[in-house]
């Protein structure tokens, strides 16, 4: 019996150690972000922002590779220094409020003019 606890315990500990590392991001950073839409410097590795509403937020010298911006709010968005490398912004209002095209991987695509 206890060999059988002690066994569920150490997987469970395993499975949430590999969860955790999945999600990649600082949990911690993630979570102070969204209290006053400032992070500098933060480590939000695929951290999933999508739909969320993100004017004026500040990720200044953030690492930012491969984040979830598909159809968030992003008018004013600081982006200074921060790493974007594969970032979606698919379907989200960028900055300036043009709306990023598909495949707007790492920066915004916008619709072109005829």
């Amino acid at each position: 019996m206890f060999k059988t606890a002690k066994m569920v315990f150490i997987i469970s500990v395993l499975l949430t150690g590999i969860t955790m590392h999945a999600s990649g991001y600082n949990d911690t950073e993630y979570a102070r972000f969204f209290i006053n839409k400032k992070c500098h410097k933060c480590d939000l590795y695929r951290a999933n922002f999508s739909g969320a509403d993100l004017t004026n937020a500040d990720f200044t010298g953030s690492n930012l590779i491969l984040a979830n911006f598909q159809k968030a709010t992003l008018l004013n968005v600081v982006f200074k220094n921060a790493t974007l490398t594969g970032a979606n912004f698919s379907g989200a209002m960028w900055i300036d409020g043009s709306i990023c095209q598909q495949g707007s991987y790492g920066r915004c695509i916008k619709k072109t003019s005829k």
